[in-house]
């Protein structure tokens, strides 16, 4: 029965943990019916967790989302986006990524023939390069 929460709430600013401060989400827009299941759910689960009144084995018993993905979806929420805002109920939202994919450019000694992501990473030299020659064909520098 036990109702410790995993991640201190001391630790987290009032935007992580206000849940009245985070973006909700348009459950009519999500297309797929076992989303909406699938979000509401975990939303639920999320919500029993942060009002702290059951237990782990409750939550799951009510909800179908167990410790493990109930502190990562915990964690999800209250990430903050690239705007400095906490991804809230958004990061409920299944297969959304939070954050886009980089290449690791030490990755590769491990596995030479890892391709993924270097086309990203292609066009994003090509994309600085450009920006510096028009930057110093222009006179700034």
């Amino acid at each position: 029965m036990s109702r410790v929460k995993v991640i201190d709430l001391g630790e987290l600013s009032q935007a992580q943990i206000d849940r009245d401060l985070w973006y909700q989400v348009d459950e009519t827009l999500l297309e797929d019916v076992e989303e909406k299941a699938v979000f509401s759910k975990r939303k639920e689960a999320i919500d029993l967790y942060m009002a702290n009144e059951k237990s782990h084995k409750d939550i799951y018993e009510l909800t179908g989302v167990d410790r493990i993905n109930l502190i990562r979806l915990f964690k999800r929420c209250i990430t903050y986006d690239p705007n400095g805002v906490p991804w809230g109920y958004r990061g409920l939202i299944p297969n959304k990524k939070l954050k886009k994919y980089e290449l690791n450019p030490v990755s590769r000694k491990f596995n030479e023939s890892r391709k993924t992501g270097e086309f990203d990473l292609l066009l994003e030299k090509q994309f600085l390069s450009t920006d510096n020659k028009t930057s110093s064909s222009n006179g700034f520098s």
